[in-house]
């Protein structure tokens, strides 16, 4: 445990800024919201989750990912990056449980 806590304090040393780490927690937070539901859906084989919404997240995600590409700079989108596109697959997934599963 002490070597996972001194190589996560080696990491959060040489991040740039405070603002990345927050960028990191944010990211990482808001994947870990769907894995509750993908745990759901794989273990009932079924979404409860409505169409509109499903269909909205995944837009959101896609659209916020091209606009980050196009737009913020290349060095620091990998946070936003690594939450678009798991938060996208996450949207999709939970679609065909949906859509497969009713």
């Amino acid at each position: 445990m002490n070597q996972a806590v001194l190589k996560l304090g080696t990491f959060l040393f040489r991040v740039q800024s405070d603002y990345e780490v927050m960028g990191w927690l944010g990211s990482i937070f808001l994947v870990i919201r769907g894995i509750p539901e993908l745990y759901i859906a794989y273990t009932s084989n079924t979404c409860s989750i409505t169409y509109a919404f499903l269909i909205l997240w995944a837009l959101g995600e896609l659209f916020s990912c091209m606009y980050t590409i196009k737009k913020v700079d290349k060095r620091n989108i990998v946070p936003l990056m690594f939450k678009y596109i798991f938060n996208f697959i996450t949207a999709i997934v939970l679609f065909s449980y949906k859509f497969l599963g009713n």
